[in-house]
């Protein structure tokens, strides 16, 4: 099993890209965590802050007259180790079934 939270394509210089892993074990749980995914804002960092202020969470946080603040705790990084877990839950239960190993994303 092989969990990283690189930006995309960032482990491809270290031979440790999806493909190349799988090249080396057919059976292997890759996950992956990015801020932002594949996509447009693949080459933004995924800094739970940043995340808070661009959905529109801190709006909620703080005095109302006043700024506003980060919430108590780094939610959005809480939220994609779960879904991270639940992932690999997953992704082991059909590897137990089939023998075949996946690749999981969380963005």
């Amino acid at each position: 099993m092989l969990v990283q939270n690189f930006k995309p394509g960032g482990l491809a210089r270290f031979g440790l890209d999806y493909e190349s892993v799988r090249a080396g074990n057919r059976s292997v749980i890759y996950a992956s965590i990015s801020g932002f995914g594949a996509g447009g804002g693949k080459d933004l960092p995924g800094y739970d802050l940043m995340v808070q202020a661009m959905s529109g969470l801190m709006s909620l946080t703080g005095d109302a007259a006043g700024p506003h603040y980060r919430a108590g705790i780094s939610a959005f990084d809480v939220i994609a180790g779960l879904h991270t877990a639940i992932a690999v839950l997953a992704a082991l239960h059909h590897r137990t079934a089939t023998g075949e190993g996946s690749r999981s994303r969380s963005t």
